[in-house]
Parts: structure tokens; C-alpha cells; sequence
């Protein structure tokens, strides 16, 4: 194993981040490994929603709030273990790609939905553009994983 083995794992604003942490500190416990949380706040989801009543300024205010929470429950629930975290703002595939560099992860952990459909034709998730740019092994975890 190498010295500063490190697993990146991607979160944004959908609610089903707690079981692609839980699988990630599953996997650096046993790895012996340093947890890097990535919170990306999304810029398309920036623009708001007016007919709900979120406006452009406050969106992205908002957003970054829920992402300050989601890591430091993360954080809490989980003292024991080495962290590092970094909330951005950008495109997330892109934004993760320019983390995993940066932090020289040797491992990405991303959670997918699981779509089908039209909507799965025409839009590709962000865990397939990040596999497909990826360097290091991506490890994927859907709503259906089971370990």
C-alpha cells in the first residue's frame, strides 16, 4: 500500500449521500486510508427556482449552506477518522476531476441515481463523465449497492 493512500469522495445536494460516506469510511478503515470529502455545489442549480420562490442570490447562499452541514455531520459521526474537506463551486465533474489531481487521490468514490428513460439517453451523470476522464480507479455506488 502506498504511504498516503487517500479516497476522494464526491457528495452534492441530492439526499442520497450517506450510504457513499458510509461505504467510504467502510473502505478507509479498512485501506488505512486519509477520507477527502468534496462537497460541489453544482452552478447550474445556482440559478435558482422562481417559481418556488429561490432567487439566483439566495440559491447559491442556500446551497452552501446545506453543503456546510452535510460535512460537518459527516465530520462528527465520524471523529476517529482523517479528513480533509473542500466545498466548491463549479461544474462537478469537472471539479472533481481538478480534486483528485490536486489531492493526488489514489481512489474516487462517486454515487450515481439510478436513471432510465429518455432522461438516461440524453443526459449522461456525472459518475459517467468522471469515469471516463478519471486517472485513478473510480469506485461507483448506486442506490442498489449492497456491501
Amino acid at each position: 500500500m502506498e504511504k498516503d493512500f487517500k479516497i476522494l469522495i464526491a457528495l452534492d445536494s441530492r439526499n442520497h449521500n450517506k450510504r457513499v460516506v458510509d461505504y467510504a469510511i467502510y473502505l478507509s478503515k479498512c485501506l488505512q486510508a486519509k477520507l477527502v470529502i468534496l462537497y460541489v455545489i453544482d452552478k447550474d442549480k445556482e440559478l435558482g427556482n422562481i417559481e418556488i420562490g429561490i432567487l439566483p442570490d439566495d440559491a447559491h447562499e442556500q446551497l452552501q449552506h446545506e453543503a456546510i452541514t452535510e460535512v460537518f455531520k459527516i465530520l462528527k459521526a465520524n471523529e476517529a477518522i482523517q479528513f480533509e474537506q473542500f466545498i466548491v463551486d463549479g461544474n462537478p465533474a469537472d471539479e472533481i476531476i481538478k480534486m483528485a489531481e490536486k489531492c493526488n487521490a489514489s481512489m474516487l468514490i462517486i454515487e450515481t441515481p439510478i436513471k432510465t428513460g429518455l432522461f438516461s439517453y440524453f443526459r449522461k451523470s456525472v459518475a459517467e463523465k468522471v469515469v471516463k476522464r478519471a486517472t485513478i480507479p473510480v469506485v461507483v455506488v448506486s442506490e442498489k449497492t449492497k456491501w
